[in-house]
This record gives structure tokens, C-alpha cells and sequence, in this order.
């Protein structure tokens, strides 16, 4: 397997857990919660503290910063 198909999979596979993660917290299917998800990282990028994302998101503060590291390592391998 090539170093960048190796790569390409701990990305997808990094994701997916980061989607069952957001799926477990939030008790919603998968696709729901691609969306919650989708919508924390906007938030996150209009700057909105993780204080108020917990506030729009009715998640707890701790699994923001969980999810939002999450995002990080998937952005940033």
C-alpha cells in the first residue's frame, strides 16, 4: 500500500470516529451527526468561543474541546 493510500484511510478513519463520537454524545445517527459536527467546526471558524458553542450546540463543554482536537488532528494529520 502506498505511504499516501496509508495516510488517506487514518484520515477517513480519524473522521469516522470523530462522526461516532458526535453520534454517542449527541444520541443521533450517523448523519445526523456529520451535521452537528459540520456546524461546530463553522462555529468554531466564525470564532465563537467554545463556551458559546456549547450554548448553540447543547453539548457539554468538554466534548467540544474533544471534538474540535479531533478536527485538529484530522486538518493536520
Amino acid at each position: 500500500m502506498h505511504y499516501t493510500n496509508s495516510y488517506s484511510d487514518y484520515i477517513k478513519f480519524l473522521a469516522s470516529r470523530t462522526i461516532e463520537y458526535v453520534a454517542k454524545i449527541t444520541n443521533c445517527k450517523n448523519n445526523k451527526a456529520t451535521k452537528i459536527l459540520i456546524e461546530i467546526v463553522k462555529l468554531h471558524k466564525e470564532n465563537k468561543s467554545i463556551e458559546e458553542i456549547s450554548r448553540l450546540t447543547k453539548i457539554d463543554i468538554k466534548h467540544i474541546k474533544n471534538i474540535l482536537q479531533a478536527v485538529d488532528d484530522i486538518r493536520f494529520g
